[in-house]
């Protein structure tokens, strides 16, 4: 799932200063879902919220986006694909990868109107044509709708979550049900939130020395 966050973040264990937070409960330890047991009613609140999105977000790519978009996929493989032989190269209408050679190739010439080129250019028509009838079947079947829903979907989700390991915490309690939301859901992964969670460890400290 994609995050809001266009910052590069690394792992959550992987970086010096997690070991030097000090935590009653080892990480290996730590349960797949946090218990309710002495947590905050604010924490509890915010990992119920990202649980009822998460499920949500499951059930539409279950039941909606994914069916969707595999029927849109079959209706566009059955369209034809036209096979052309230019200059002893073997060129497909649906391969991205020969299209842009054809591209190039007319990028390069002087005049793309003589005998040499001119191949090259029915060949990009004809691709750009099954292109275009590709886009319509994803507009038309609802798959483009159905992926913006999903898209918005993981958003929100993603947001909940950080919603979660953003939330100060005053207690060894809300900070070992954070922590094990965090592993639950791998937050670490391209994540750095060593900043939010010292500053829990101090805060803790503060309150309970």
């Amino acid at each position: 799932m994609d995050t809001t966050s266009t910052t590069t973040r690394r792992g959550l264990f992987a970086t010096a200063g997690m070991a030097s937070i000090a935590i009653a409960v080892p990480v290996a330890a730590l349960p797949a879902r946090p218990s309710s047991k002495g947590v905050s009613a604010e924490l509890a609140a915010l990992v119920t919220a990202h649980d009822s999105v998460a499920a949500d977000c499951q059930a539409f790519s279950g039941n909606v986006s994914a069916p969707t978009l595999e029927a849109a996929e079959a209706q566009a493989n059955a369209l034809p694909d036209a096979q052309m032989t230019i200059n002893e190269m073997t060129f497909w209408t649906s391969n991205r990868r020969h299209q842009a050679l054809a591209a190039a190739i007319l990028a390069g010439a002087r005049d793309t109107r003589d005998a040499y080129h001119q191949p090259y250019r029915s060949f990009l028509a004809a691709a750009k044509r099954r292109d275009r009838n590709v886009k319509r079947i994803h507009r038309v079947s609802g798959a483009d709708a159905a992926n913006d829903r999903q898209d918005a979907m993981y958003t929100a989700c993603a947001n909940a979550q950080s919603a979660v390991a953003a939330h100060p915490v005053t207690t060894a309690a809300d900070l070992h049900a954070k922590l094990a939301f965090m592993v639950k859901h791998d937050m670490g992964d391209g994540m750095d939130w060593t900043e939010e969670l010292f500053a829990d460890a101090a805060r803790i400290a503060a309150v309970e020395a």
